[in-house]
């Protein structure tokens, strides 16, 4: 696990960025210039062979179990994807927020139309407003 901006114990809060399979801790971490929220400790697990999950995401869900199944109630999750994505097809964005809701997450979910698969500037926005209204509501 990595970790950047403030310490767990100084923190108001907390935001878990989970870099996409073949990345890094390190990648993902990269957004906090982005996002640049104070009051936050962000970490991001590092996964061996950087996947949480041995098959492919098209695979099964019980194939790649226990590692998908262990979510926080009451998280705060974003899923903002392109749509066409040519590595994640729109159905497999819904059917994870389908599973984050049933695990109790508050899920926000966004499609983007002609993005493909990137980060844009307007996710950016979307993340950093879901981070202050966190702040807020402590």
């Amino acid at each position: 696990m990595l970790q950047t901006g403030l310490s767990v114990e100084m923190a108001t809060a907390a935001a878990i960025l989970v870099p996409g399979r073949g990345a890094s801790a390190e990648d993902i971490l990269a957004l906090t210039r982005e996002l640049n929220q104070p009051g936050f400790a962000y970490l991001a697990p590092q996964a061996a062979g950087n996947t949480r999950y041995p098959y492919s995401f098209l695979a099964p869900l019980e194939q790649n179990e226990p590692g998908l199944s262990s979510g926080l109630s009451g998280t705060a999750v974003f899923l903002g994807a392109g749509d066409p994505d040519p590595h994640v097809p729109w159905s497999r964005v819904e059917e994870t927020a389908t599973v984050f809701e049933r695990m109790g997450a508050a899920v926000d979910l966004r499609r983007y139309l002609g993005m493909g698969h990137s980060i844009s500037r307007e996710q950016i926005a979307t993340v950093r407003r879901l981070m202050e209204s966190l702040l807020k509501d402590d």
